[in-house]
């Protein structure tokens, strides 16, 4: 009985893998290899949770506020008395507070950026910058013009690239393709206190044909991409662009010859300047910058497909890959350095009304929140609580992040309305 079944259940085996080479666009070895990937990552995935657990733990780090890690810290307007919401209409924007961004990254004091940023003088390059965006184009064209387009050995053979030492390297000489050039900028962008990633890019989805950096701009609030191997930026009506944007609108806006592509530097020799719009179709993020300090084993969840976010043009073909889809614009381009109000709640002192406020946000490289009200001057407070005596009326709030470095992030704006009676719940916008 077995013997006899064994034909229907090969053919059975043989249809499914013909139908997932059909689906899947790919050849019979192409479905063999991905189909082993993908179920090794899932092993690899379960052998290892304890990585996946710490990259969780490293993460809940960037998300600020004392109500991020105390409950009670503040009731939120949710959960007002009735008393006090019937005297309180609070409108502020929402923004994330990274609960949700599974991303890692290094610290501007690790040792090898520490040494980077002080052996090279990163601060003295940017300090006569005109604003944040000149300053971070003058360090993509400093590391574009390092050295020439090639493929030659990474110092020590060393996959994470010590940037000081690949930069020595291609100052002797040595020449290096678009990955390193893209993951020194990413290291000495943050070097400096700006948050950075890597992102590959890819016209099929499974071949790395090129990678760029991508730095947040709190200019802009939003990443754009430096390509530091092409030395060129995109932009549309002169705002920067992100590579989920060249993947998403990039044909839309070159048809629309709204699409700009600007020199940051002088192209490399080997490397004459090409059109690499076809090279967007495709692009993921590697959701990890601490790839010197943080050492993963062999196909850890921490540091692998499933720690990679990636995304694709309208009606690309399908992927057989566990990396993860994320083609929602706020998501694969989360914001950064945000502060937001979380909850507040309202004390009486006798005739004086205090309003207390808890905020929150999402930021790598902190150093403080500040909030003012109306015109007035802006406070700062760590734990993100402040208060205010009030009377009846209407206020503008304001709320922004301070980071390590002294850049100050987005500014966001809302209204509060104090009443002598009635109140609705927070309103987010």
């Amino acid at each position: 009985m077995l013997f006899n079944a064994l034909p229907l259940f090969l053919g059975i085996i043989f249809l499914c893998i013909f139908c997932g080479c059909v689906y899947f666009r790919l050849t019979l070895r192409q479905f063999a290899i991905q189909m082993i990937r993908v179920t090794a990552t899932h092993i690899f995935a379960h052998l290892y949770q304890q990585d996946q657990r710490d990259a969780e733990r490293l993460c809940r780090q960037f998300r600020r506020g004392l109500a991020v890690s105390r409950e009670d810290a503040f009731e939120t307007f949710a959960k007002l008395p009735q008393a006090e919401a019937a005297r309180i209409e609070v409108i502020f924007p929402h923004a994330s507070s990274g609960s949700e961004i599974p991303f890692v990254y290094e610290s501007p004091d690790a040792p090898h950026l520490e040494a980077l940023r002080e052996r090279y003088h990163l601060r003295e390059m940017i300090r006569n910058a005109r604003d944040e965006y000149d300053a971070m184009l003058r360090l993509g064209a400093w590391v574009g013009t390092r050295w020439d387009h090639g493929t030659d050995v990474v110092p020590d053979r060393n996959a994470t690239t010590d940037p000081a030492a690949v930069i020595q390297a291609g100052e002797q000489g040595a020449k290096f393709w678009c990955e390193i050039a893209a993951k020194t900028l990413v290291l000495a962008a943050t070097s400096l206190g700006w948050a950075a990633r890597l992102t590959t890019t890819s016209r099929d989805g499974y071949t790395w044909e090129h990678a760029v950096a991508e730095l947040w701009s709190n200019q802009f609030r939003k990443w754009f991409v430096i390509d530091p191997d092409f030395n060129v930026v995109y932009e549309e009506n002169g705002v920067p662009l992100s590579a989920f944007e060249l993947c998403h609108r990039g044909l839309e806006l070159a048809r629309a010859n709204r699409l700009s592509t600007h020199l940051i530097a002088p192209t490399k020799l080997s490397l004459p300047f090409t059109d690499l719009l076809a090279f967007y179709a495709y692009a993921h993020i590697e959701m990890r910058t601490d790839w010197q300090t943080r050492h993963l084993r062999r196909g850890s969840p921490a540091g692998g497909d499933l720690q990679t976010w990636r995304t694709a043009r309208p009606g690309f073909k399908p992927l057989l890959t566990a990396r993860i889809r994320q083609d929602e614009p706020m998501r694969f381009d989360w914001p950064v350095n945000t502060a937001v109000v979380s909850g507040c709640h309202i004390e009486q002192r006798g005739e004086r009304t205090i309003i207390h406020f808890a905020l929150i946000g999402y930021c790598p490289y902190f150093k403080t929140f500040q909030f003012r009200l109306d015109d007035g001057e802006w406070q700062e407070s760590v734990s993100g609580l402040f208060q205010f005596d009030l009377t009846p009326g209407d206020y503008a709030l304001a709320a922004r992040i301070v980071t390590l470095s002294g850049e100050l992030g987005p500014i966001y704006e809302g209204q509060i309305r104090l009443k002598e009676h009635g109140v609705r719940p927070v309103e987010q916008v």
